[in-house]
């Protein structure tokens, strides 16, 4: 428990803001973000099972030393021992598991994050195609023909304007929400959602 305790201190101390250490560092990579909140889960699995046969061996040890009533030297004030170490034992358990939803919290933020990310990108990738098509058809029609057809192609553009226009707004609208509403977001988080 105590690798794990370090292991998560160093992560969230690596980045100098905040508790999310991870933050600015996957920032546009899903595959990447993904695979850190899947390894700390399976780390944070891991740790628990681990906790809790060390906790059930140690209660075990106490009630075969309370059982026993020996009065052998050797066990004389073991059972103190024990259970002052199980008491430590849970209590770092708790603290593990509070350091690690907080961790967990920032990675899944993380994870929107980048989501949010990818949609903003194909957004202004919808946007700069459409500023290409409307900077191509900059032309004056020269037969009734011509003009049939530039305003069959417009009537296309408008609605694909307005569904990049709705993407648009609903892109603005989540990195909103995370701002209002998600306490505790790291500077590179709050910077990312700024940025859409």
């Amino acid at each position: 428990m105590e690798l794990w305790s370090q292991e998560l201190s160093t992560a969230q101390s690596s980045a100098g803001n905040g508790p999310f250490p991870t933050s600015g560092d996957v920032m546009g990579d899903v595959a990447r973000a993904e695979s850190l909140l899947q390894h700390h889960s399976d780390s944070l699995n891991h740790m628990q099972n681990a906790a809790f046969t060390i906790l059930q061996r140690g209660e075990e040890i106490l009630h075969a030393l309370e059982s026993s009533q020996a009065s052998c030297q050797l066990l004389q004030g073991s059972e103190a021992r024990v259970q002052t170490l199980l008491e430590t034992l849970h209590q770092s358990r708790m603290d593990l598991d509070d350091m690690a939803e907080v961790r967990r919290v920032g990675l899944e933020f993380d994870v929107q994050i980048v989501h949010l990310q990818v949609e903003a990108n194909q957004v202004l990738s919808w946007i700069r195609n459409g500023e290409a098509m409307l900077l191509a058809s900059l032309s004056l029609p020269s037969t009734l023909v011509e003009a049939e057809q530039l305003r069959n192609e417009h009537g296309h553009f408008q609605v694909a304007i307005e569904r990049t226009h709705a993407a648009a707004n609903q892109c603005l609208r989540k990195a909103e929400t995370l701002l209002l509403t998600a306490a505790g977001l790291s500077a590179p988080q709050r910077q990312a959602l700024n940025d859409i």
